[in-house]
């Protein structure tokens, strides 16, 4: 029950000094007026004071785990006592999660895929020469997620937050998410081996083609730098200028294809201290 209301009580002052002008009985109830409420809830009038607290530093220990799985296949060909054909393929995998993060909510996958084939001829002309050519494809890949376990108000992604108060925690994905890429490499190669007594040589010619797209934006979420809890609490801005940016949620990561190639001619000279 909260009564509205007001009571008044007046008096006129018989000590009035000389040369006060006279008041009338509103004027002097209008000065003492006194609100119902002030009397019976007091507390609520009082001027509100602000007062900071620490909150202290935040310390973090999650276990983490990391699944690898390893093939490897080879297949040797004999033509004839001259001519091989060697074929191998090998492929790992390692998944686990993306511990950058400080907050294990926001622990995204982090897969990683390796393929290594090659083919190979060798072919004997005489005991001292043998030429051996190769062609070899290899092929990375790896990414990393953003995990959104929640949608942030007012933005189309979940971006960055630093408290620098709680130790500088983070609370929001890996600051490089969403990232990642694919390199394929071709291979090209030959070369000639020839050997008479100690001595070896080995002449040859290796070429190779890369492609490889990634993409990567910096910052493409948005980060946000609080010096103090509170301002984000209370729905603050970000006072930390230097480190805070605008997310870019109208624009997708951009995909760079890199696409270079090399050519190398090499030589190699060995000796042998026993037969």
């Amino acid at each position: 029950m909260h009564p509205h209301g007001s009571w008044s009580y007046c008096a006129k002052r018989r000590d009035r000094p000389v040369g006060d002008q006279p008041r009338s009985t509103a004027q002097i109830c209008a000065r003492r007026r006194i609100n119902h409420k002030q009397l019976r809830y007091p507390h609520h009038h009082r001027r509100k004071q602000q007062r900071s607290y620490r909150l202290g530093d935040y310390n973090k220990s999650f276990g983490s785990y990391e699944n690898k799985d390893f093939l490897t296949t080879a297949i040797d060909y004999h033509i004839s006592e001259k001519d091989q054909i060697r074929g191998r393929y090998i492929y790992n995998l390692a998944d686990g999660p993306d511990t950058a993060a400080v907050l294990p909510v926001f622990w995204g996958t982090a897969p990683n895929r390796y393929h290594l084939a090659s083919i190979s001829e060798f072919h004997t002309f005489t005991p001292n020469l043998l030429n051996e050519a190769r062609l070899g494809y290899s092929r990375y890949f790896g990414k990393i997620d953003a995990p959104y376990p929640a949608e942030f108000p007012g933005l189309g992604t979940f971006p960055n937050i630093v408290l620098e108060d709680l130790n500088f925690l983070q609370i929001g994905p890996d600051p490089n998410a969403p990232s990642g890429g694919v390199q394929n490499t071709y291979e090209l190669s030959d070369n000639v081996s020839y050997s008479k007594g100690k001595h070896s040589f080995k002449l040859g010619f290796d070429g190779r083609k890369y492609i490889s797209p990634q993409y990567f934006t910096q910052r493409v979420r948005g980060d946000y730098d609080y010096t103090n809890s509170e301002l984000y609490l209370t729905d603050g801005v970000p006072d930390d200028g230097a480190n805070a940016t605008q997310p870019l949620q109208a624009q997708s990561p951009p995909i760079t294809a890199m696409q270079p190639h090399s050519r190398a001619l090499f030589r190699m000279t060995g000796r042998y201290l026993r037969p």
